[in-house]
């Protein structure tokens, strides 16, 4: 008995001990004056409680306002509120095993059914909104074009799954509202075989939904299954299809760069760090060079991304950055980096193939990534992308909370309105 007792006693000290080491990667110090409990909560299985204390600690000695993203928080505690562990991890799979076994539970059942005779009654107005940002929207992480209808494409949402339009944009119907994940980070459609698609689960941006990896499916849409062996369940940021063989893909996930050569049915890790990646491209013409970004660095593969390097040359420390490239320039790179309360840091540029960078904006333009130009407010951590002219690579669109262009390769930028 005394055995026993000692045994579980020792357990429970090594448990103590884990999360001790888990909270060990930063100070108190650092915890108060960086907001790294953002980066702490899209972890692969994040720690509740490693995140709660770097929340409280910065939050001691910052306002909760505009642009500090705290909501990002209390949303993503109350949304995993059940999910979590004993000891404050979290497993997405969990959802997914329950998941399983519901499906298992209704085909045993024989005769259940979800369908039924159901008419919305409302509410069918929003409720007044004082915040000044439109009403009823929310962010789209990813959208795909049919090749062969420009009326027909598909968006994906951080939690609220794949919806697809045939008439331009006007209406939407979905039909992954049973799917274990609303998450959609990424969408691919194949040229060749316009019904294979993919998507990438998980939300990259906020953690908003958990990563179960790639679904793929071979019906348009209708029908999908996980196609992740090799994987697991990862946040899949973006996924990119070698544009001369639609069999090898390349996923930057939130545990690394994956690549399948067998269109989905097995993923391999390829870069040599399990990095959050968020961001991947090809060269516009010649696909043995791909570009990435994880955690605000940049790498390179010269080999059909099988192999990667980080490289630096020209860029300055920042903690998240995008990509662009041009047909019109397709030997450059171009790199939107953001630092400081996630602020624009700017346009660095590569003209030989992602080696080295210049800095194209200056260091003292105005911040274009809040809510008006110059303000000290951003929420480039969860809404950032970029877009560069494939026909005139001077022309650079910038979409944060507001979208901005410019029109001299990333020297100045004028903020765009829309409608």
């Amino acid at each position: 008995m005394k055995i026993k007792f000692l045994f579980l006693i020792v357990i429970y000290i090594c448990c103590i001990l884990t999360v001790e080491a888990q909270n060990s990667k930063y100070s108190d110090i650092e915890l108060r004056t960086n907001p790294h409990w953002f980066e702490l909560m899209q972890k692969e299985n994040p720690n509740y409680f490693e995140v709660k204390k770097a929340y409280d600690l910065y939050f001691e000695n910052h306002k909760k306002e505009r642009g500090t993203m705290w909501k990002v928080f209390e949303r993503w505690a109350w949304q995993y509120k059940g999910d979590f562990e004993e000891d404050g991890t979290l497993y997405p799979d969990k959802v997914y095993k329950s998941y399983e076994r519901y499906k298992k539970e209704i085909d045993n059942r024989g005769s259940a059914t979800n369908a039924g005779n159901w008419h919305e009654l409302g509410p069918f107005e929003f409720p007044y909104n004082n915040t000044g940002q439109e009403t009823g929207t929310g962010r789209v992480n990813a959208i795909a074009f049919d090749p062969t209808n420009q009326d027909i494409f598909w968006i994906g949402a951080p939690s609220g799954g794949l919806w697809k339009t045939e008439d331009g944009g006007i209406t939407y119907t979905s039909n992954t509202d049973q799917m274990p994940t609303l998450g959609v980070s990424s969408i691919l459609i194949d040229p060749n075989t316009p019904n294979t698609m993919y998507i990438g689960s998980g939300d990259r941006d906020a953690s908003a939904a958990p990563g179960l990896g790639v679904f793929k499916s071979t019906d348009g849409g209708t029908n999908w299954t996980q196609s992740n062996t090799g994987m697991g369940n990862r946040t899949v940021g973006k996924m990119i299809m070698n544009p001369s063989n639609s069999a090898i893909i390349i996923a930057a996930t939130s545990n690394g760069i994956y690549k399948t050569i067998d269109y989905g049915n097995n993923w391999t890790l390829k870069s040599s760090n399990n990095n959050n990646y968020k961001d991947i491209i090809f060269h516009p013409s010649n696909s043995n060079y791909v570009y990435a970004t994880a955690n605000g660095s940049f790498y390179r593969s010269t080999d059909n991304g099988d192999t990667w390097s980080l490289i630096s040359s020209g860029l300055v420390s920042c903690s998240r950055m995008v990509l662009g490239v041009s047909a019109d320039e397709p030997d450059a790179v171009f790199c939107l980096l953001t630092g400081g309360s996630q602020l624009f840091q700017g346009i660095f540029k590569s003209t030989d193939l992602g080696l080295n960078f210049t800095r194209i904006t200056p260091e003292n333009h105005l911040n274009i990534l809040g809510y008006n130009d110059g303000d000290n407010s951003s929420q480039a951590s969860y809404d950032l992308c970029m877009i560069v002219n494939p026909a005139n690579s001077d022309q650079i669109l910038v979409g944060s909370v507001c979208i901005h262009r410019s029109d001299d390769g990333g020297v100045s930028f004028a903020k765009k309105q829309i409608g």
